[in-house]
């Protein structure tokens, strides 16, 4: 999804990846947050990152899971444009119908 091999990866901190300010959440609790990552060429994939603490005998650490949701993200912004221009052609038709009655 980003482009980097795993030694690369391995060598980078989520910060390296993260385009805008992403809450980590507390530490400990299992958590989920939209964020823009920045990929090895530079372009910018909106994923849905899920924090998820682990204990492996005495070391904590934490699982993180990054989820493409661009096209989500397009679809959304596509449905909110459809019903802006549906209630723009909902007041016209009111208005029409209103300037009819009177």
């Amino acid at each position: 999804m980003l482009g980097y091999d795993a030694a690369e990866l391995s060598r980078m901190s989520l910060a390296d990846l993260v385009v805008s300010e992403t809450p980590l959440g507390e530490a400990g609790v299992a958590s989920r947050h939209d964020a823009m990552l920045r990929r090895k060429d530079g372009s910018q994939v909106h994923v849905l990152l899920s924090f998820s603490p682990i204990a492996i005998g005495a070391q904590n650490g934490l699982v993180v899971v990054a989820s493409d949701i661009t096209e989500r993200k397009r679809v959304e912004a596509a449905l909110g444009q459809s019903e802006a221009r549906l209630r723009e052609e909902v007041a016209e038709l009111r208005l029409a119908v209103a300037l009819l009655q009177s």
